[in-house]
């Protein structure tokens, strides 16, 4: 379930269209590492999906790396996992 104070947020990563521009912005390999998913831009913070909402050094990590204000909206891991499965996949071995 989603928490946040600020924005009210679909309670359901199935919910969210993710814009592609967004996925982009952050490297799949990254995505995976710190387990977050950009979710939108509300002003001037990018809003992203995790499992671990209270965890400060990756907050910190994440906006020093996109340079953007983030605000962390938590998630069951299960769902972290499928949307990192969508929207970040394996990429194709040869």
């Amino acid at each position: 379930m989603a928490t946040t104070s600020d924005v009210d947020e679909p309670d359901d990563l199935r919910h969210y269209q993710i814009p592609e521009e967004l996925i982009r912005q952050l490297p799949s390999d990254l995505a995976h590492q710190f387990r977050a998913i950009p979710l939108r831009v509300a002003g001037d913070t990018l809003l992203m999906a995790t499992d671990s909402p209270d965890d400060r050094l990756t907050l910190d990590d994440l906006e020093h790396i996109l340079g953007h204000k983030i605000e962390f909206l938590g998630f069951e891991s299960s769902e972290v996992d499928i949307a990192l499965a969508k929207y970040y996949p394996p990429e194709p071995t040869e």
